[in-house]
């Protein structure tokens, strides 16, 4: 007994021992460089960082709402509120940091770094090979995976939301036993805290909630479960889903859910329609030819070819997402030999014997749902609307090599085989962090419209030595308002006060009365201060003075000083 018992607590030595070195891998290679990679914060996160501010001093965003619910203003995107809340209980916490912003973002990559061998754990719990379960593999697979590293370090909502999104997995997901407990609740409220984070979840979340709450209620009944025992959480769950999503259908609500689709969608394309038009114009405009030519079939093949452009091996394993904010076209969502333990994977779950399918059933529609969201939009592929897929394909990896695990147990050179592995894993994952803290952050300056903070500097000192000057900044680089706002520590209270007479553009502000200056509009013809691009200065005729910023990449991003125009 004794013996057994010792046994018993050195395997779990060994399995705590190994989450502790998968989390602190995770938080080391997120926490290098934070706050300094990317080199500067992007419109959005300035935005959020300003109306997380203004909610954390006055209780409203800096458009004067009172604590927002469904969503915020932010230049018009009316971004769900989630994050916002976030970033403002952190300047609660650390005060008013430019890096708060990010903080959120940071925490959620390391939780769901746990959250996915959790999951992957309990589709293959219980076996191990020398020691390692699938799901230590999976977790110790996303800790240095190149796309949730990036994002832990920027401050977008979408990788809160998958954190929520992957609680919501973790919790819900069926026992063996077919028993029901108040967790399955907890999952259901992380799932609607996906909703209120990011407007993708908002497709993604209750599908797959749905999908769980079906599995659970099947399990139940094979197992011969009385529905009596469950009818007590199941009137819960109903009744939280229906509070939880009032305020998402309540109709004054309608724009801040619908605008994001109606400006990104295929659907807001007249070109899709008008080829449905020609079709059906060449082919005679029979009944078969409005059937064959209708919209809804070129908008269904649209959407496929959208789907299935996020599955390209190139985006994957090489480049990732064009966008740089995203990707930093060192590697691709996963790194390149990854595609090995995928191809793996994808063979293991082709060989399971009848008990896995369950779970391979189930992360096959999630795979197909986290893709919709991004199917219907025009950037395509875009890793922040389709982040929700990427803990499927990382679980698909860890299956395989745990799987090559299990084929090599009787190879002669399995250790040497397993070192050669893992010295790829350490040897890229180093020479990643080291094109991501150098060169990418070097490279990628004018991609987050590094320089206002040191422009906005120097216009300060200007504003100083003539305060009473009008005040022209451009908006080429676009959206300074909330640059302006935050790096001067404007109060939201004198921001708001302005918001019935200043002039917006998509919800941004064009100008700011009190201090006489105007973003983008209003040149005046006498003594000014101006903050522009070194393409604009041919409409200067005369400098007081006048001196250039630089931004990271070593180009001159904005001129500053009093002109005499």
């Amino acid at each position: 007994m004794w013996r057994a018992w010792w046994q018993q607590l050195q395997t779990q030595k060994i399995h705590w021992g190994h989450w502790s070195v998968i989390v602190l891998i995770a938080l080391l290679v997120r926490v290098w460089q934070f706050g300094r990679v990317p080199v500067s914060l992007y419109w959005d996160e300035q935005a959020l960082l300003y109306d997380a501010w203004s909610i954390a001093q006055t209780g409203r965003d800096y458009h004067g709402q009172f604590l927002p619910l469904v969503a915020f203003n932010s230049f018009g995107d009316f971004k769900p509120s989630g994050y916002f809340y976030a970033v403002a209980l952190v300047l609660q916490i650390v005060g008013a940091r430019e890096w708060a912003v990010r903080v959120p973002s940071l925490l959620s990559g390391v939780i769901s770094v746990i959250l996915i061998g959790i999951i992957a754990d309990k589709m293959w719990g219980g076996k191990r090979r020398g020691g390692w379960r699938v799901g230590e593999i999976a977790a110790l697979v996303a800790a240095i995976n190149p796309a949730f590293v990036h994002l832990s370090h920027v401050g977008f909502e979408t990788h809160a939301a998958t954190c929520w999104l992957l609680a919501g997995v973790a919790l819900l997901y069926p026992r063996d036993d077919g028993r029901w407990s108040w967790q399955l609740l907890g999952g259901e409220l992380c799932l609607l805290a996906s909703f209120y984070t990011y407007h993708a979840t908002r497709v993604i979340a209750p599908l797959l909630g749905i999908y769980l709450l079906a599995w659970n209620m099947w399990r139940a009944h094979t197992r011969q479960i009385a529905w009596r025992e469950n009818m007590a959480k199941l009137a819960a769950m109903v009744a939280v889903a229906a509070v939880g999503v009032m305020p998402l259908v309540w109709p004054t609500a309608s724009q801040s859910v619908t605008h994001r689709l109606a400006e990104t969608s295929i659907f807001a394309q007249r070109e899709i329609i008008e080829a449905s038009n020609q079709c059906r114009a060449l082919a005679g405009d029979t009944w078969a030819a409005k059937w064959w030519c209708h919209r809804y079939w070129f908008w269904a093949r649209e959407m496929a070819s959208r789907w299935s452009a996020h599955l390209n091996l190139d985006y994957l394993f090489w480049r990732g997402d064009e966008n740089w904010r995203h990707s930093i076209h060192w590697a691709g969502v996963f790194f390149p030999w990854e595609a090995i333990g995928l191809f793996l994977g994808l063979v293991h779950f082709g060989a399971r014997r009848r008990q896995g399918r369950a779970a391979i059933g189930f992360l096959i529609f999630w795979l197909m749902v986290a893709l919709l969201p991004a199917s219907v939009t025009l950037a395509t592929p875009h890793l922040l609307r389709s982040l929700s897929s990427v803990p499927v394909l990382i679980i698909a990896v860890a299956a395989g090599w745990w799987w090559l695990a299990e084929l090599m147990a009787k190879w002669r050179w399995r250790q040497l085989v397993t070192v050669g592995i893992v010295a790829v894993y350490a040897a890229g994952t180093l020479a990643w962090q080291y094109a991501y803290t150098h060169w990418y952050a070097a490279a990628s300056g004018s991609d987050w419209q590094d320089g206002y903070e040191a422009a906005l500097a120097q216009l300060r000192a200007w504003q100083e030595k003539y305060p009473d000057d009008p005040v022209y900044i451009t908006r080429e680089l676009g959206r300074p308002s909330v640059y302006y706002f935050w790096e001067n520590k404007i109060d939201p209270q004198r921001v708001q006060a302005t918001a019935e007479t200043a002039a917006f553009d998509q919800g941004e502000y064009l100008n700011f009365a009190p201090e006489h200056v105007s973003f983008g509009i209003d040149w005046h013809e006498g003594p000014q201060l101006v903050m522009i691009t070194p393409a604009e200065t041919g409409r200067v005729t005369a400098w007081e003075a006048s001196s250039e910023v630089h931004n990271s990449a070593g180009e001159v991003v904005l001129v500053v000083g009093r002109s005499q125009r």
